[in-house]
């Protein structure tokens, strides 16, 4: 699993200084998730930070019908 916003090698230092009794925090999203959401509450859209999560999917299916199929068809055949 990827999260993006913790990619940021600056962000990773910084949390990486945390104490650990705070990386890890129990509760909503853990100290460090609320700490990234208030640092950032006022750039994203209103009631972003507060909706439920879900899920993603990859377009595995549209690119095995477009870009992927000529691979998969050399591959497979």
């Amino acid at each position: 699993e990827l999260r993006t916003p913790f990619v940021d090698l600056p962000l990773a230092r910084w949390l990486a200084a945390w104490p650990a009794a705070h990386r890890f925090a129990r509760g909503p999203g853990g100290a460090v998730k609320g700490a990234l959401l208030a640092a950032c509450a006022d750039l994203l859209p209103p009631g972003l930070t507060t909706r439920p999560k879900h899920g993603f999917t990859l377009p595995f299916p549209v690119w095995m019908r477009a870009e992927l199929r000529p691979w998969l068809e050399d591959t497979f055949s």
